[in-house]
């Protein structure tokens, strides 16, 4: 009888806990209800700071509509998302709510590495060769090639280039900038990349009136070659002459011209 009243007890016990738990439970979901968005806060997963807070907060306002004020509980975090990785420099984006009302955004952005400044277009590219539209104006100390550039892009274009041959081309010349940009030797000599109407890649230094004429990207050490030779053997030995440019993209030869 003893182990019977036990039970009873113990049961009773157990199903008044589980219908606190459950009103608990309730009044959460109650408060989760009423519960508004109050406050929007950006964290980045990494040291860049390309894409603002503010710049996340207009994009939010104007592709996603009124955020702050709305239920937490119908705040929809999936299409902040996709709004939001649409974004040029954003390449991954995490959405979620604090039970206090805050929309949190986590942003993983795209480093440019390299700046195409086209007709009617400017994009960026990463290091993986991702092209993506410059918004604004451009990030000081970012290398920018200009002229008749070798690519068919339309402006708001955003992924890797219209075909292999020029997603090649561009792979070639994110590597021979991002070489001179971290190399001890090359750091600073070159001020502007250009391509000629005739398809050639032309490099300017930051002192001197030489324009050094590369072709095209690819074998880019041998001509940096050339062009040191230039630099230790040819100048020094004509101080008085000044050559307007010097074409180095032929192998083995430095052709050297007093006029354009």
């Amino acid at each position: 009888m003893k182990a019977a009243l036990r039970y009873t007890l113990f049961g009773m016990a157990l199903a008044g806990l589980l219908f606190a738990c459950i009103a608990i439970y309730i009044s959460a979901s109650d408060q989760r209800h009423l519960k508004t968005c109050e406050v929007l806060k950006v964290e980045y997963a990494d040291s860049l700071r390309f894409v603002s807070e503010a710049q996340v907060r207009k994009t939010l306002e104007e592709r996603y509509g009124a955020f702050l004020g709305q239920r937490i509980d119908s705040v929809d975090l999936c299409r902040i998302e996709r709004i939001l990785d649409e974004s040029s420099a954003v390449k991954k984006s995490e959405a979620f709510m604090t039970p206090d009302g805050t929309l949190h955004v986590c942003i993983s952005q795209r480093e440019p590495r390299i700046a195409f400044i086209l007709k009617d277009a400017s994009f960026y590219a990463d290091i993986q060769g991702y092209l993506f539209p410059v918004k604004g104006e451009l990030i000081p100390g970012v290398p920018t090639v200009s002229g008749n550039l070798p690519l068919r892009i339309n402006a708001g274009h955003k992924g890797p280039a219209a075909s292999p041959e020029e997603q090649k081309w561009v792979d070639a010349m994110i590597a021979l900038t991002s070489y001179l940009s971290y190399s001890k030797a090359w750091k600073g000599t070159f001020k502007s990349f250009t391509v000629r109407d005739d398809g050639n890649l032309v490099l300017v230094p930051a002192e001197g009136s030489e324009q050094f004429i590369f072709g095209d990207p690819f074998d880019y050490s041998s001509k940096l070659h050339r062009v040191s030779e230039y630099y230790k053997k040819i100048k020094p030995a004509e101080p008085d002459k000044t050559y307007r440019s010097v074409n180095v993209k032929f192998e083995g030869q430095i052709i050297c011209r007093t006029k354009l």
